[in-house]
């Protein structure tokens, strides 16, 4: 059994990280938005959501079979190394020989060898693929830490910032991505050194390619659903279009991305480990409570403030972003909920109970971007946050199926969730009647958020709901740690 020593410190790591990467992320956003031209990041958009989808197909899922047995071999090891570089490799190959019909099919809005040279990061990515699943494993968070984080800051931010200066353009982002990963891919083996020579066993092969192979299906489904948007937007619609749809999606999934991550961290192994069912389901209604809360927080902060945001985070120059930022920040529950029903059907091991829900979800996008694709794209933004609810709504009811909860024994909670919410739209709608300058409005923000969450916290302090909220969370904390 691992010591409760070994997961506070893992844990303690796992926040360090996701906050400096959130730090690192705003920065490249910040730097690269005022260095680069919106062609440039909507050209980008459109390779980095070939390179996303790719790169989940290339793992093959063995390495995170890795992560799953209780007991790994130099057999488990090898074969995951060699199956996963293969794929990549093979994965490469295909996309360095098709590159032309890709840049035909996208009108020649990327280039052939802008296409060549991003995929060759399906290898390099591969190489590390192994030593990373043994860190996280193992639970080396602070290994895993240095090595994200390092050559995000080297790769991502100085390398694109000085490629982008000298006049790289498209490959400024594309070098600053081989590099990034080209750095963490070495940190990754030199924290944990594999033997490199092959060792084949069928058992250990049949082991890892049963679990790998349904788990890569469903990553592709779900990760190709998050993706084949800016996909089909860049093929319909010009790359500066895609960027500004690109950037307001960017910045509207930054909470979710964070909160999401902690949804993980903290969710998954806790939820594992409770076998009571009706404990488990009461406790999924009432962190989904907050999970909601805090989804409609983000969403008003968003909708509310979008241009104060844009112009923070990528310049006045992106000013167009705003009403897509606006459109897309309503998605933010929707994605939160949708993440927590991942969670309880990975902790209930029910993977694929949750296939036809996203396969229906990726059809969905698809028919929708397609049949609307003469419309203006600022339509077919409201429609895509439309799936993104449909999708968020059928991953909470799957989730309430499998547990056999009944939400109507929390029905008092949500309705206080909606009073709150129109509270929060009261004060950010009322905010612009001040006349408050920019500097002015943030703090206002600030200390009116902080006034009301101290005003609710006194207020429903005793209430019994925001007591089991509170029980739950810890509960959850104690099993987790």
């Amino acid at each position: 059994m691992i010591e409760k020593k070994l997961l506070k410190s893992a844990f303690k790591w796992q926040v360090l990280n996701i906050s400096l990467q959130a730090i690192l992320q705003f920065t490249f956003i910040y730097i690269s938005a005022r260095v680069l031209p919106k062609e440039v990041h909507g050209a980008f958009a459109i390779l980095n959501a070939l390179i996303f989808v790719m790169t989940i197909s290339s793992e093959g899922g063995v390495s995170s079979a890795l992560i799953q047995r209780k007991t790994v071999n130099d057999k488990h090891v090898s074969i995951a190394f060699y199956i996963t570089v293969l794929i990549s490799t093979v994965l490469f190959i295909a996309i360095f020989f098709t590159a032309g019909f890709i840049s035909d099919f996208y009108d020649q809005k990327i280039a052939v060898d802008e296409i060549r040279w991003a995929s060759f990061v399906f290898v390099l990515m591969a190489l590390g693929k192994v030593s990373e699943s043994y860190l996280i494993k193992y639970f080396k968070y602070k290994e895993l830490f240095i090595s994200k984080n390092v050559s995000f800051l080297i790769g991502n931010i100085i390398g694109v910032y000085i490629f982008a200066t000298l006049g790289f353009g498209i490959y400024a982002l594309i070098y600053g991505f081989i590099i990034t990963q080209s750095i963490n891919t070495g940190i990754y083996y030199f924290f944990y050194r594999h033997s490199l020579k092959f060792d084949w066993g069928k058992k250990e092969f049949n082991e890892l390619f049963y679990f790998g192979s349904s788990f890569t299906l469903l990553r592709v489904v779900n990760y190709l659903s998050s993706q084949v948007d800016k996909l089909l937007i860049g093929k319909f619609y010009s790359v500066t279009a895609l960027s500004i749809y690109e950037k307001g999606q960017y910045i509207s999934k930054m909470p979710a991305k964070y909160v999401g991550n902690t949804i993980d961290s903290l969710m998954f192994s806790a939820f594992s480990k409770i076998e009571d069912t009706v404990k488990k389901g009461n406790y999924f209604l009432l962190i989904s409570a907050g999970i909601l809360f805090s989804g409609l927080y983000f969403a008003c902060l968003f909708f509310f403030n979008s241009d104060l945001i844009v112009s923070i985070i990528l310049g006045d120059n992106w000013l167009d972003t705003v009403p897509y930022l606006q459109l897309l920040s309503i998605s933010i529950p929707a994605i939160l909920l949708a993440r927590l029903g991942d969670v309880v059907v990975r902790s209930e091991n029910k993977m694929f109970k949750s296939l036809p829900v996203k396969l229906a979800f990726l059809i969905l996008i698809i028919a929708s971007i397609y049949v609307f694709k003469d419309s203006e794209l600022l339509f077919v933004t409201a429609v895509v946050v439309g799936c993104y609810w449909l999708h968020g709504a059928a991953m909470f009811v799957l989730s309430i199926i499998l547990l056999k909860s009944n939400p109507l024994k929390f029905i008092k909670l949500y309705a206080l969730i909606l009073v709150l919410t129109l509270l929060l739209i009261l004060k950010y709608s009322s905010i612009d009647l001040l006349g408050l300058s920019n500097i002015y409005k943030i703090i206002f923000n600030i200390l009116t958020d902080l006034v009301l969450l101290l005003g609710v916290g006194l207020l429903f302090r005793k209430n019994p709901f925001v007591i089991k909220i509170k029980n739950a969370v810890l509960d959850l904390l104690k099993k987790k740690l």
